[in-house]
């Protein structure tokens, strides 16, 4: 609840600012594109040979979201959402059947989906950009690690982020479609530990970490 708190204050905050400099809007940027991963293994006896279950597989498609405001030529802040849906899996080898099919046995995995959203400040120079987001609010749903439950024992809980230890980092390009219209790409990484699940601390007060590389494609509009 209070990190829910401080992400409406932050965001009350940037809207209120957004009113106040509401006569020189070209200081508004807004942004909006996707994030995308996939990533499989697989033996086979052949190259193009028989397929059967898959080693590893990994796969997301997430949408990111962020509004900033100039505070000067190369500076800027504001605030940035990210949601991602994914899916992941992996199994043991354990030979080829008759048929030539790969057999594979202790899958693991399963859906999994995250959300973040707080303040996000941004170095510019030129059209090259630096992002360093803190994620005030973070949640992550996740089928497969039904091996860390929470105090309480849930294995079913959405995962929350540990105060202060949830980053975003990105360094990222602009291309220019018209005169207010630009393509953004970006190099992104994040960096967060889970301490909770269900709203309750991790069994044994242990802390679930996670980093993640992802490339970003999207569009970024000066209003």
């Amino acid at each position: 609840m209070k990190k829910l708190l401080f992400v409406i204050i932050i965001d009350c905050a940037f809207i209120s600012a957004a009113l106040a400099q509401a006569a020189d809007s070209s200081k508004f940027a807004l942004e909006a594109g996707i994030t995308f991963n996939f990533f499989q293994q697989q033996i086979k006896t052949e190259v193009g040979g028989v397929r059967g279950e898959v080693l590893v597989n990994e796969s997301l498609l997430g949408l990111a979201v962020q509004g900033t405001y100039e505070l000067a030529e190369w500076l800027a802040a504001g605030i940035f959402t990210r949601y991602d849906r994914g899916t992941r899996s992996a199994g043991t080898f354990t030979g080829i059947d008759a048929g030539g099919h790969t057999i594979t046995q202790g899958e693991v995995g399963g859906d999994y989906s995250e959300f973040w959203t707080g303040p996000l400040i941004q170095f510019r120079w030129k059209q090259l950009f630096v992002d360093a987001g803190y994620a005030a609010l973070g949640r992550r749903r996740d089928e497969g690690r039904i091996d860390i439950p929470s105090v309480g024992g849930s294995t079913d809980g959405s995962f929350g982020t540990q105060s202060l230890t949830a980053f975003l980092f990105a360094i990222s390009g602009t291309i220019s479609l018209s005169h207010k219209t630009h393509l953004a790409l970006r190099a992104e990484y994040r960096y967060r530990y889970y301490d909770s699940r269900n709203g309750e601390p991790l069994t044994d007060n242990l802390k679930h970490g996670t980093q993640s590389f992802y490339p970003y494609a999207g569009l970024k509009m000066n209003l």
